[in-house]
């Protein structure tokens, strides 16, 4: 699972199919993981039990929101991928979107966030981000960059933004 996770830090990802490989018990518990190492490194959190629960619950809640929406969008493509095989490979770029964020978090700690070198790492981390998952989307099921940027976007307005704004 380590070297299929350094692919997708180097955007080679494989088809979705592969993925199945890998059981989606194991996948959620990593995700928990993450949660709790990102909570620990994050430097601007006040921990509490309940806002960490609320955090995860809405981390899972959203990946299984955006597992349905790819199917729908995948599907328009005629790409037609299994619930349970988009849910394995959506879990792994989960996984390693919490590394890329957790790696950006003790950088943050030594840069100003409010300055113009804060902004402008908030800005590159983010980009690297959304660059990560569209090109491993887009590579794994064969779809141009446009239509994943597409679709990616597409959860960013629907999940993301609200989320950070409300929670």
């Amino acid at each position: 699972m380590v070297n299929d996770l350094i692919d997708f830090l180097k955007l080679q990802s494989r088809d979705i199919e592969y993925y199945n490989r890998y059981s989606i018990a194991l996948i959620f518990i990593i995700i928990v993981l993450c949660e709790i190492l990102y909570t620990f490194i994050s430097t601007n959190y006040q921990f509490s039990i309940s806002s960490f629960f609320v955090d995860l619950m809405f981390t899972i809640f959203s990946l299984l929101f955006e597992v349905l929406f790819f199917v729908y969008w995948l599907g328009r493509k005629d790409k037609k991928y299994s619930y349970a095989a988009l849910l394995n490979y959506l879990g792994m770029l989960t996984i390693i979107t919490y590394l890329a964020l957790t790696i950006y978090e003790p950088i943050l700690q030594f840069l100003n966030p409010s300055s113009w070198v804060g902004i402008f790492a908030a800005v590159v981390i983010l980009a690297y981000v959304v660059y990560l998952t569209v090109a491993n989307l887009a590579k794994a099921t064969d779809i141009s960059k446009k239509y994943a940027l597409g679709g990616s976007l597409i959860i960013i307005a629907l999940l993301q933004i609200p989320s950070q704004i409300l929670f």
